[in-house]
């Protein structure tokens, strides 16, 4: 009861009196060729699959001067409550995907606290929301957007670096899921020293795709080497890194096009915080690894990054001597590093992450934990000296 009292209240305030108004409950009954002064999103973005399709629907709604109302959970105050899966949807998170598809908060605030029925908890909690610390807690995210003039996109050619080990059960479904996209689309598999199959499987598709390649040598050399190959031999405008696992979809790759043809960013990052996992894609240990290099990497870049090691990333080739691939494990850090150096903008863009569903992961919990850990002590000196 509390909480609907005061989910009608903030919406009673914020909406402006004599206009037009459309609330979404649900993104599939979105009505097409009206518009609207304002827009209410209330508890639909948490819970929402594809977050970017439902802020570009809510676009369409919106008249230049329009309001958007966006009424979510808080996920520090969610987990709290324990309230079940949720998207993880943070104030960095949230306003990176407003900024992408165009929309400015005008207005942001967390309310309720205390989000249970007791006596005085009204009360309670309009005293906690004014407590710098404690209010970052309630369980009520408020954001008041307002639609911005977004710049015409270029038209850009794509290449697809696919560095893989081992693969041979997942690497012919993915280059068939790869689709094609912007100016043209070329798919380059670098197989870094496989002891199975891949090879042979890659080979007798090219004959079929004009626009497929093969690298493939031995022995295995580590994935910034097979990175660094496929990059070598990529002719195309934007540069993108696909992981041969599937575990991030192939047919997410024209998400990370978008940023940089319409020059929201200059570096696209993959991240698999945003929506609930696959239960044994990642192990608790790797997560709990991914929340800690976050942290550090945003204090090192100077800009937010929710997830370092998300595989699938894209720049443009001619950004690349910018950023020089040293590192031959995890191209990761290196590129990251590289972008900051050069003060591009750093953009994430949200996937959904999957069990695996033939073959091993190639991490190694402490091996590969230390060899990071290093990685990020030469870029404090790199970036902090």
């Amino acid at each position: 009861m509390i909480y609907e009292d005061r989910v009608k209240s903030l919406i009673r305030q914020n909406v402006r009196q004599g206009k037009s108004v459309f609330e979404i409950n649900d993104p599939k009954n979105i009505p097409k060729g009206r518009k609207f002064d304002c827009i209410i999103v209330r508890e639909v973005i948490e819970k929402n699959e594809d977050i970017e399709g439902l802020l570009e629907s809510i676009r369409k709604l919106c008249k230049p001067d329009s309001r958007v109302i966006v009424i979510c959970t808080n996920p520090v105050g969610n987990s709290l409550s324990g309230s079940g899966k949720r998207n993880w949807l943070s104030k960095k998170i949230l306003e990176n995907l407003f900024y992408l598809k165009g929309f400015r908060p005008i207005k942001r605030a967390y309310y309720l606290p205390l989000p249970w029925n007791f006596p005085l908890s009204g009360r309670l909690n309009s005293l906690l929301e004014k407590i710098p610390v404690i209010k970052e807690f309630g369980y009520i995210q408020l954001y008041v957007l307002e639609k911005e003039k977004m710049p015409k996109p270029g038209d850009f050619s794509v290449s697809v670096v696919i560095p893989c080990y081992n693969e041979e059960g997942n690497i012919r479904r993915c280059i068939e899921r790869v689709p094609k996209f912007g100016k043209w689309t070329e798919i380059i598999v670098v197989d870094d020293g496989s002891k199975d199959r891949t090879s042979q499987i890659v080979r007798k598709m090219l004959p079929k795709r004009k626009k497929l390649k093969l690298v493939s040598y031995q022995p295995n050399m580590g994935k910034g080497q097979a990175v660094k190959r496929g990059f070598q031999q990529a002719k195309g405008d934007v540069l993108m890194i696909l992981d041969a696992d599937i575990t991030v979809s192939p047919e997410m790759l024209p998400r990370f096009l978008v940023p940089l043809a319409n020059g929201k960013g200059r570096f696209v990052n993959g991240t698999r915080m945003v929506y609930p996992m696959e239960e044994r894609a990642m192990r608790p240990l790797h997560l709990v690894g991914n929340h800690i290099f976050s942290i550090i990497f945003t204090w090192l870049l100077g800009q937010y990054v929710s997830d370092t090691l998300c595989g699938t990333k894209a720049l443009f080739r001619k950004d690349l001597e910018a950023m020089p691939l040293t590192e031959t494990s995890w191209p990761d850090f290196d590129l990251l590093f590289g972008a900051a150096k050069q003060n591009f903008r750093i953009v994430e863009v949200p996937v959904k992450y999957h069990a695996r569903s033939t073959g091993e992961t190639k991490m190694k919990t402490f091996k590969h934990g230390f060899l990071l850990l290093k990685m990020c002590l030469k870029g404090f000196k790199d970036m902090k000296f």
